[in-house]
């Protein structure tokens, strides 16, 4: 075989090897950068399957929400709008979105959230207070008139 002929063929097999891994490497660079792309993908739809998921838990807390009725007069505690149903506590429907029903208080009309140790109590019950108040003191005489003391 001719010296020559032999560097030529070695110099035309480098060339076409090189040629190969020329079209070759950006294909694999390709491939790196389309796996990068499918796991941030897959990364984004987990993401909003987490998103949407909080999403219905919000809209089904608003829906149920709405089925309430603040009840400004009875220290705004909420209740069904027609009436029925126990009462929610506003801090635990307002501040932690959470559908606390609230516990019956120290009387008839008193009501009491156990998660933030918090008495409420309905427009009856200070009502009924104020009149039972304005009777002892305005009372036969026998009752103490003025500023009530501790033991009144």
């Amino acid at each position: 075989m001719d010296p020559v002929t032999g560097i030529v063929e070695k110099k035309v097999a480098e060339g076409a090897f090189n040629w190969v891994r020329k079209r070759l490497s950006p294909n694999a660079e390709l491939q790196k950068e389309l796996e990068a792309v499918k796991d941030r993908l897959e990364a984004a739809k987990r993401r909003i399957q987490e998103l949407q998921a909080q999403f219905d838990v919000k809209k089904d807390f608003e829906r149920r929400k709405a089925e309430l009725q603040c009840l400004s007069d009875d220290d705004s505690m909420y209740r069904q709008k027609d009436g029925t149903g126990p009462y929610y506590c506003p801090l635990c429907l307002n501040a932690d979105n959470k559908f606390i029903p609230l516990t019956h208080g120290t009387s008839d009309g008193s009501h009491y959230c156990s998660l933030h140790k918090q008495y409420f109590e309905t427009l009856e019950l200070r009502n009924r207070r104020r009149n039972n108040n304005q009777q002892r003191n305005s009372g036969g005489g026998h009752f103490r008139r003025g500023r009530p003391g501790p033991w009144s």
